[in-house]
């Protein structure tokens, strides 16, 4: 009695089980991608409960039965094996990051203006690029890039700042992605970076666009 469908829409989720007839299985193959044998093993007991209770209802003796199980640990297909689906590491790795690769994170978008002139939507932000806040208690103010404070993952924007009680003032720390760069503090490095993004950008749009004509 070949496949018994519980849910056929998850995709990876294919359980094959050879059921000898005295309530145990005899070959158990699973076609999916799961991560860690306690998956695995709720996986098998329900394939054996399953085969226990067709054999309750039904005269067989053996056969082989294909389940196409939906569950959520079957949809949760890592599309990128290089960054982790664990929260507790992915913390680790973000409040542990060295500057290269804060300097990367703060990333802020482009004005609409800046990203048709360039192709390019977001850029890391540096000192003296000019932007407005977009969200926020702030959200309105524009203003110039005054510091970047990778150690808290904030930009410093002038006259953004409150007044302590006695009397001084203190700079409010903003994150890059609640800001949009109107005005980018252009040198060759920075041009050479934007020609850099830009190429990408036109390379995966041309896959893309391959990839749509071939199917």
């Amino acid at each position: 009695m070949n496949g018994v469908t519980l849910s056929s829409n998850a995709p990876h989720s294919r359980i094959e089980v050879v059921y000898d007839g005295g309530g145990s299985v005899r070959t158990f193959r699973q076609d999916m991608e799961l991560s860690g044998a306690r998956a695995s093993t709720t996986f098998e007991n329900l394939a054996l409960a399953t085969l226990r209770s067709w054999r309750t209802k039904t005269a067989i003796s053996s056969t082989t039965i294909t389940l196409f199980v939906h569950s959520n640990t079957a949809d949760m297909t890592k599309i990128n094996s290089q960054t982790h689906s664990s929260r507790r590491k992915s913390r680790k790795a973000h409040f542990s990051a060295p500057s290269s690769v804060r300097r990367v994170i703060m990333s802020a978008p482009l004005s609409k203006e800046l990203r048709e002139k360039h192709n390019v939507r977001a850029i890391p932000i540096r000192k003296d690029d000019e932007v407005i806040i977009k969200r926020g208690t702030n959200k309105g103010r524009e203003g110039k890039v005054v510091a970047v404070y990778r150690l808290k993952y904030v930009i410093h924007i002038e006259r953004v700042s409150r007044e302590k009680s006695n009397g001084q003032s203190v700079p409010l720390g903003v994150a890059p992605s609640k800001v949009e760069i109107t005005k980018l503090k252009l040198d060759k490095d920075r041009e050479n970076i934007l020609e850099r993004i830009a190429r990408g950008r036109d390379a995966q749009k041309k896959v893309r666009e391959k990839g749509i004509t071939s199917d």
